[in-house]
């Protein structure tokens, strides 16, 4: 499906995806907490998405950036 991603966390949208990696990493050395005040209410988010608001970008994998992206889509929907 073009504009779709489907790694094991479930099908999301390219551009949700995108948003959260971006708000994620632009910010060298931020909790992600901080990192995503920018998408509003970060700790839902994490918390939707099953991720410590203490961590890192750089330490999260591929399905927690989907589980994030994911919790985004819900939340807009």
């Amino acid at each position: 499906r073009l504009g779709f991603a489907e790694p094991r966390g479930g099908v999301v949208a390219v551009s949700s995806l995108r948003t959260v990696v971006k708000a994620a990493f632009e910010q060298r050395r931020k909790t992600l907490r901080n990192a995503l005040k920018r998408l509003g209410e970060p700790e839902a988010l994490l918390e939707e998405a099953g991720i410590d608001p203490a961590a890192r970008a750089e330490t999260i994998a591929v399905e927690g950036f989907v589980a994030l992206a994911l919790a985004f889509e819900a939340r807009d929907a």
